[in-house]
């Protein structure tokens, strides 16, 4: 997960995106709760669907699929990282200008924004369902994001398609030029980050 932690930066956009079951929302506590040992974190939660009880976080909690609202919430707070679950239900008719945003709101306002998303469904029906770089173009999804950001990475479970007793995740990154270099970053055990809440 040291490698991840390296992507971010004040001023740049790291998307972080998978299909359903992979383990976003949990990556993105973990890193939430790893960062505000150090640095002012806000975490959003665009689809509202994250039960959370925010009086015992280290880090600030909302709400919220209104990029007006982020954008408030970073200027009243002086936050240095930001990251926002569920990328895909944030204003849908404006998603571009959505996306757009995030990259000058990073730039302008001098903070660090980790986006995760959701991917199309076409790595589902592929023999081997690891994400490719196509996968994230899906104008539906988060087909923006990877004009704006400056680095991407995936997460994949195999497990989530194949039965087997060892749970890793997979941490897979595109290069963000023209998206040519592929490798893992790392694998952990998915286990160790329900259990131990830690990365």
């Amino acid at each position: 997960m040291k490698d991840v932690f390296e992507r971010i930066k004040i001023g740049n956009v790291l998307t972080i995106a998978g299909r359903c079951g992979m383990g976003k929302t949990v990556v993105g506590m973990n890193i939430a709760k790893s960062l505000a040992e150090t640095e002012k974190v806000l975490y959003v939660s665009a689809d509202g669907s994250v039960p959370i009880d925010p009086s015992y976080l280290k880090f600030d909690f909302i709400n919220t699929s209104k990029i007006s609202d982020i954008m408030c919430a970073i200027i009243n707070n002086k936050y240095d990282v930001v990251i926002i679950d569920s990328f895909q239900y944030m204003q849908k008719h404006e998603i571009e200008d959505t996306a757009y945003m995030l990259k000058t709101i990073a730039e302008e306002l001098e903070v660090a924004i980790i986006v995760f998303s959701h991917i199309t469904r076409k790595c589902q029906k592929r023999k081997d369902k690891r994400p490719k770089y196509s996968d994230i173009k899906d104008k539906n999804m988060c087909g923006y994001l990877y004009k704006y950001s400056d680095n991407i990475v995936f997460l994949y479970r195999d497990s989530y398609y194949h039965s087997k007793k060892e749970d890793a995740l997979e941490f897979i990154e595109y290069d963000k030029g023209f998206f040519r270099k592929r490798h893992t970053i790392e694998r952990i055990p998915f286990e160790s980050l329900l259990e131990k809440g830690t990365i």
